[in-house]
């Protein structure tokens, strides 16, 4: 309980901090005046995402308590209450379980929507080699003749982007968790018996806050070797982002992303040397030439 009420204060200061900055991205008078709603629907996010996430380890760490004081002591330390006490006991663990999914479903639901709703601008910074190229429009407006497919091919890979940029993969992930529970049975380790053994028991029936803790480590522990694979093949090989961002130079092409009103990212794509719609042995030129220093930073 002392932990349980700690942990709510804690939870109020991230929201506090978290709004905070929030509202530095966007300004007050016209979150007043226009955007009531969007400040209303940014708070719930915060209170369903810090709330699941920190309570979530409150619930990891007191099932991993009862784990190690009933399974892996010599002597007896800690007694699992019994099922049949279920309304003093397992009955908190489970409102508050059912509690964080509730939140992490609504909070991933918003994110979502948040994130598909996100503006995107493809900037191309390429013109016509010659003015007597241009066209003009019935309106008599000039219009020049760049090909978009600089556009379209930097637009695609953007989105491919989207999918294979991720440090740990769903699919890996549960690959390895059904091996390790399944085919090495250590779902078995969830036994309410202090005895450390993979074979089924009729005598000891699954406790669910042992069986909780060991798929939630087993998961954490699957998804660290996964990060930390990724981190090491970054340290050797480039990032994708940073391919990603070295190919929108080579495309003279930048991207403006925009999540929110007020706030958004940018990646400068202007090439340094003005024109990419080039033939292949001059942009080979142009790129010997930036390696050699002769070209100015991509950033300006």
């Amino acid at each position: 309980m002392i932990a349980f009420i700690v942990f709510q204060v804690i939870i109020a200061i991230i929201i506090a901090f978290r709004l905070y900055y929030f509202l530095k991205q966007n300004p007050r008078a016209l979150l007043k005046e226009k955007f009531s709603k969007v400040l209303g629907l940014r708070v719930l996010y915060l209170i369903f995402d810090v709330w699941s996430g920190i309570m979530f380890w409150i619930l990891f760490f007191t099932a991993g308590y009862w784990f190690i004081t009933y399974k892996l002591q010599a002597n007896a330390y800690v007694l699992l209450p019994s099922i049949d006490e279920w309304s003093t006991t397992y009955r908190v663990f489970d409102a508050i379980f059912g509690i964080i999914l509730a939140f992490r479903l609504c909070a991933i639901l918003m994110k979502i929507v948040e994130q598909s709703s996100c503006d995107i601008f493809l900037i191309d910074w390429e013109q016509s080699p010659d003015p007597l190229l241009q066209k003009p429009s019935p309106q008599g407006v000039q219009k020049d003749n760049v090909v978009v497919w600089r556009s379209i091919f930097v637009a695609n890979e953007f989105n491919e982007l989207q999918q294979e940029y991720r440090y740990i993969k769903p699919e890996t992930t549960l690959i390895w968790f059904i091996f390790f529970v399944k085919a090495l049975g250590w779902e078995q380790l969830a036994q309410a018996n202090p005895d450390m053994i993979t074979t089924a028991s009729e005598l000891a029936p699954t406790n669910y806050v042992l069986k909780f803790f060991l798929s939630a480590f087993l998961f954490l522990c699957i998804m660290a070797a996964q990060y930390l694979l990724e981190a090491l093949n970054s340290y050797f090989n480039s990032l994708k982002f940073q391919e990603f961002m070295d190919l929108c130079s080579v495309s003279n092409i930048s991207l403006l992303i925009m999540d929110q009103y007020y706030h958004g990212y940018y990646i400068h794509g202007k090439a340094p040397w003005g024109r990419s719609d080039l033939v292949m042995s001059e942009l080979k030129e142009k790129l010997d030439s930036e390696a050699l220093g002769e070209q100015r930073a991509r950033s300006i």
